[in-house]
Parts: structure tokens; C-alpha cells; sequence
């Protein structure tokens, strides 16, 4: 039996597992959100809502040089064709509209 979660939903859950809660940040559970979202119609298939299993299954990434150097690789492109990649705006300064890509991928 699954319950639909929307993402005010998604974001509090997440942040009732005190080990994990900061897996990702505010603006990349909000993104992570949305592509889990997409992912399920795109598919024809409900996904869980296992918090723990998608701490498991995905990683943020606070730079494009961080994520290129962890998977030794020359571009995003070259990650890319490898696996599933999130880019969002991670904002610094909301009010401002200061703000840098974060990215999140699926571990592979």
C-alpha cells in the first residue's frame, strides 16, 4: 500500500532520521523531490518512500569539480551518459538571488 507524499511531505520525513537528514540540502530534496516525481511517470511505477534507501541511492554534490574528480571524469557529459544527473540551484542568498549548481547523482 503507498501514500502519495508531496513535497512539503517528502522534506519532513527526511528530517526524522537524525543520521541522515542532511544527506541533502534543503534545495536538493526539493529537486530530488521533482525528479522522483518525473521518474514515476516516466516509468508507469510508484516509488517508495525509503528514505534510508534513497540516502543510499543518490549523493549531492556541492561543485561540478567535487563530482568530477569523485568519479575521475573529464565532463558532466561523460557522467551523464553513465548515469542519472539532477543540476539545481542551491541558493545562498534567496532574497539577494545569490545562488550556485549543485548536483545530484544516482551512485553508480
Amino acid at each position: 500500500m503507498y501514500t502519495n507524499v508531496s513535497e512539503h511531505d517528502f522534506i519532513n520525513i527526511s528530517e526524522q532520521y537524525k543520521d541522515h537528514k542532511d544527506n541533502f540540502s534543503y534545495y536538493g530534496k526539493k529537486a530530488l523531490y521533482k525528479y522522483l516525481v518525473d521518474l514515476e511517470e516516466d516509468i508507469g511505477q510508484e516509488i517508495e518512500m525509503d528514505w534510508i534507501g534513497i540516502c543510499c541511492d543518490y549523493t549531492e554534490w556541492n561543485s561540478k569539480q567535487e563530482l568530477l574528480e569523485y568519479y575521475e571524469e573529464k565532463s558532466l557529459d561523460d557522467i551523464m551518459d553513465k548515469t542519472e544527473v539532477v543540476e539545481f540551484k542551491h541558493y545562498t542568498d534567496i532574497m539577494n538571488d545569490e545562488w550556485c549548481y549543485r548536483y545530484i547523482v544516482l551512485n553508480y
